[in-house]
């Protein structure tokens, strides 16, 4: 189920149109809200006045684990390393890329100024391998095993031109792009699995969060 909470947090009206667990949840401005879940599909709603279910996506023969969603662009990933790429405003799937038989743990379209003509976009896999891919094309441009002891569980694109990982092995990797993604840094300071990493309005600072609760801070153009 979805809650969807009135501002006071004193009501919550309740979506149930899955019929499994909900794996993930993001909203926009106006007022769209995007869910997956594990039932393998991926919902639409409306939640300006009344909430209410405007249409589903289904496609996925797994359950959906993840996904990202920029402008009516959203891609989401499954259990068995599928990759579906959808077009809300035509409410329909407009791109499948077929699995890698390892679980898709996180994906990520890259929003970064000046990166509107080569759209990018990238996934973690259980197996600790990006790979990243031209929107247009869905042709794979890179993949590369960023860790041998765990899992990509997140990623930050930069303006940079650094991609940010962060990796169940407790550590933060970062890859150049400029320099044909070459891995340039490894942030360290957690002592449990990496979960998150989200760089701050300044361009410079990279927030990362692990498992036992701990957030860092690291500076990605002063690296450890």
């Amino acid at each position: 189920k979805i809650c969807v909470w009135q501002k006071g947090g004193t009501n919550c009206e309740t979506l149930a149109s899955h019929t499994m667990s909900v794996s993930c949840l993001k909203s926009d401005d106006d007022f769209i809200l995007v869910s997956s879940s594990y039932d393998t599909s991926l919902k639409v709603w409306g939640v300006s006045n009344r909430a209410r279910e405007l249409f589903t996506f289904r496609g996925h023969k797994c359950p959906v684990i993840t996904f990202d969603w920029k402008n009516s662009l959203v891609i989401s990933g499954d259990r068995n390393g599928g990759i579906h790429l959808w077009d809300i405003n035509i409410a329909n799937s407009v791109k499948f890329i077929s699995g890698t038989g390892k679980q898709v743990l996180c994906t990520k379209i890259d929003s970064t100024p000046g990166n509107e003509d080569s759209p990018l976009f990238a996934t973690g896999s259980a197996d600790g391998t990006l790979r990243i891919y031209d929107v247009r094309s869905d042709r794979m441009i890179l993949q590369k095993r960023a860790s041998m002891g765990g899992g990509v569980n997140d990623i930050a694109f930069c303006p940079n031109g650094l991609v940010c990982l962060a990796l169940s092995d407790g550590k933060v990797v970062v890859f150049d792009k400029r320099k044909e993604y070459e891995q340039s840094s490894t942030l360290t300071g957690h002592k449990a699995p990496v979960i998150t990493c989200k760089l701050a309005t300044d361009q410079s600072t990279l927030f990362s969060s692990s498992s036992n609760g701990w957030v860092l801070a690291h500076d990605i153009n002063r690296p450890q």
